[in-house]
This record gives structure tokens, sequence and C-alpha cells, in this order.
């Protein structure tokens, strides 16, 4: 996760950052579902919103876990007041959405997915693998193409309805 130190919740002259927040996820990810993982953590104010997302699956049970965990986490090592200033909002990562990390692309072996890659194409095939940098797609002429992650602009799970 990124440690960006951007101020997120002020109380007088204390103040609640992005990486207290992020540490918290941490620990609380600990007595979440086996698997869970974050994939994005945006915060505004006195609000954060937090993206969640399993090797798995992710179940709203999971994510009132990780919630639940985090402000607890929070109170002992912030104190009860700054956090109930606070909102926290925990939620799963949505099927069709762009993917945001490397871990979500392992989901998708086997599976459809539409890429858009810097350069403009756009690409739709079956995931073959996924490696730390590089996913190699079958393409419907049956050929494979390897891709570099980082020549990839988004990612979705290409969904087809019939």
């Amino acid at each position: 996760m990124s440690g960006d130190n951007s101020p997120l919740f002020y109380s007088e002259d204390e103040r609640m950052t992005r990486q207290e927040i992020e540490k918290a996820l941490d620990e609380g990810l600990k007595g979440v579902g086996e698997g869970i993982f974050v994939v994005e953590v945006v915060v505004a104010g006195d609000q954060a919103q937090v993206t969640i997302d399993g090797d798995d699956r992710v179940s709203v049970d999971d994510c009132v876990a990780l919630s639940r965990a985090v402000r607890e986490i929070l109170k002992r090592d912030l104190g009860e007041e700054m956090v109930d200033e606070m909102s926290l909002t925990v939620s799963s990562a949505g099927i069709g959405q762009p993917l945001k990390v490397q871990r979500q692309y392992k989901k998708l072996v086997g599976r459809k997915a539409e890429l858009v890659l810097e350069d403009g194409r756009k690409i739709v095939g079956k995931v073959d693998s996924v490696g730390d940098e590089k996913i190699v797609v079958q393409l419907p002429d049956k050929e494979s193409e390897t891709l570099e992650l980082a020549e990839i602009k988004t990612t979705r799970e290409h969904l087809e309805f019939k």
C-alpha cells in the first residue's frame, strides 16, 4: 500500500493519516477471511473508503468484520474520540470494475478479459497465465500475446450475456 502521509482527519492538533489507516488495515486483515486483500484506499476529509477483494470471494461478513476490526485498532492506537468522528466504509470490488492490483489478475486465469493498453489498443481474450510482471492472453484467433502489466491501462473481466 502507498505510504502517502496526507492529512485524513483533524482533531485540534492531532491528525489521523492515511498511513495509520493502512497500518490498521494490515493488522485487521489478519482476523478476516483468508485470502482477503486491500485493493484501494480513498480518503477525503473525515471519510475513508476501502475496497477489498479476495483470492476466492468476498462476503458482506468479510467487509463488516474488517470495518469493525479497523475501527477497534484505530480506537486503541489513536483514541476513541478521534475515531468516532470519522466515516469508514469497507466494500468489495464490483463485478465488471477495472482491476487495480496485480493480485486481482490471478482470478481471471481461464476467463475472458478486456484489456486496454497504454497505446490505445483494446484486446479481448482468455487469460492463460499471470506472473509478477506479465500476463499471457489467448486471442480469438488462438494466438497468445504476452503483455507487460506496465503497458496495460485498464483490465476488466469480459462479461457476456447470452
